[in-house]
Parts: C-alpha cells; structure tokens; sequence
C-alpha cells in the first residue's frame, strides 16, 4: 500500500507544471531508478557526490561501497548517472529530485569533495531531514569546517558545536518565510586560464539546502548580490546554478 502512495505521488511530482514541485530523472536509468524506489525505505541508500565537472568515472572508494551495498541487497542512488542533467529549468528540477530521494531514502551516503557545492546544499536537506550519514572518505587531509562537521561523530565538541547551529537554523525554519542570506567565496581559475565565479560558500549553500527542504518560502536578503552573481555566471556560460535557483524561487514566492 505504502509503495502504490509513493508511486502515485512521484507520478504526480514526474508530470506537475509547478517548478517548486517538478522532479525529473534520467530516462537512460529509469530501469535502475525503479529497482530504487521499489526497495523497502531502509534500504535505500541516496549518495551525495560531485557531479559538475567530476567526469564520468566515480573515484574507486565510491564505486566499490556502491557494489558492496548492492551485494548486500541494498540499492544506492547516483545523481551523477540517475538525475537529468539536461535541466532546462535552471537547475530547480535537480535540486527538487535530490529533495524527494532524499526524503525518501533510509540513509546518506558522502563523497565528500570540498570543491563540490552540490554535495553541501545536499547535505543541507539531510540535515533537515535528519537522514543517518556516513562519510565515504573520512580521513582527507584538508582544513575544512564542513568536512569535520561531517565527521562530527569523532569528536564530542564539534557534535555539539554541529547540534547548536542545526537548532539554531530549525527556529529559523520556523518562520512563515524565511530570510536568507547567501554568501560567496572566490575560486580560483580553471586549468585553462578562465576565470570562473564565485562559489556558493559552504554554510550558505547548506543553509539553501535546509531551506529547501522545509518547503516553505523564502526571502533573499542581499537580492542585488546575487542577481550580479547570477549575471557573471551566464557570462562565463554556467546556466544552471545555485544562483539562479534561489533567485528563480525567490520570485516564484515573493
């Protein structure tokens, strides 16, 4: 009974006009997103892993927890092979597939890259849905307060450092509409020598992910800084992005 809801409702999420709601998935995998969605709820492991840029190949320690997790009888969610990339909405029907698998998977699993934005707005739904996590790669030798965050498990202070900022941004998730605020980080240029924007910086783009998840409207706050970020991204040709999501919603809902 449980599986004929989901498989209406996602019928409906699948075929629905409205951008807030609208899912797609890739039609080349549909036979293995199927074989997801049919497993019971707790076997569905969804992954959080670069995708933009991170070619076609997954790093080995990725490829092999998917085949040990499959051997088990589990079933794991790519994005990079089951989302479809070719997303003319501007990026709002990805973030809105990744909110309704991870809504509806069991457990999250992290390649943790700490260049990968989408990987932190994914992990932002996680947290809002409060989803058990593992890190694939635990032990990077980088500085990054994400990436211990994620590890939190290790170490009792960052725990509570990490419990203090999820139920401080939970009260703010109270609100009817919810003020945000995205910050950027600058990067550096490709191998090539162009330039490329300004990243989402990593707090603002899980607190867009946390935000996104709640579903309720939000309200950008430095509308100016993000409409210019938004405009230096379709000059260097990026025409989905973090940017033009937040921006796209914002109108939507103010």
């Amino acid at each position: 009974m449980h599986h004929l809801i989901e498989n209406s409702e996602r019928e409906e999420l699948l075929s629905t006009t409205d951008l807030t709601k609208k899912i797609q998935f890739n039609p080349e995998n549909i036979n293995n997103i199927n074989n997801f969605f049919d497993m019971p709820i707790d076997r569905r492991i969804v992954l959080l892993h670069s995708v933009r840029g991170a070619g076609n190949e997954e790093p080995e320690f990725i490829t092999e927890y998917i085949k040990n997790e499959e051997a088990k009888g589990n079933a794991v969610y790519v994005p990079k092979k089951f989302n479809f990339q070719q997303d003319e909405t501007g990026g709002i029907a990805i973030c809105n597939t990744m909110r309704y698998v991870i809504q509806n998977s069991g457990k999250a699993a992290i390649g943790y890259n700490p260049a990968s934005e989408g990987t932190k707005f994914d992990y932002g739904i996680v947290i809002h849905k409060q989803l058990p996590t593992i890190v694939l790669n635990p032990n990077l030798d980088i500085i990054d307060s994400v990436y211990n965050w994620m590890n939190y498990a290790r170490d009792e202070e960052k725990e509570l450092e990490k419990f203090i900022y999820e139920k401080t941004w939970h009260n703010i998730l109270s609100n009817t509409k919810i003020p945000l605020e995205l910050k950027y980080v600058s990067r550096p240029n490709k191998e090539d020598g162009t330039a490329q924007a300004p990243a989402l910086a990593p707090f603002s783009a899980i607190e867009l992910g946390m935000t996104y998840a709640s579903q309720k409207p939000f309200q950008i706050l430095n509308l100016d800084e993000v409409g210019a970020q938004s405009e230096l991204e379709t000059k260097l040709g990026n025409f989905k992005s973090y940017s033009k999501v937040a921006l796209k919603l914002h109108e939507l809902y103010n």
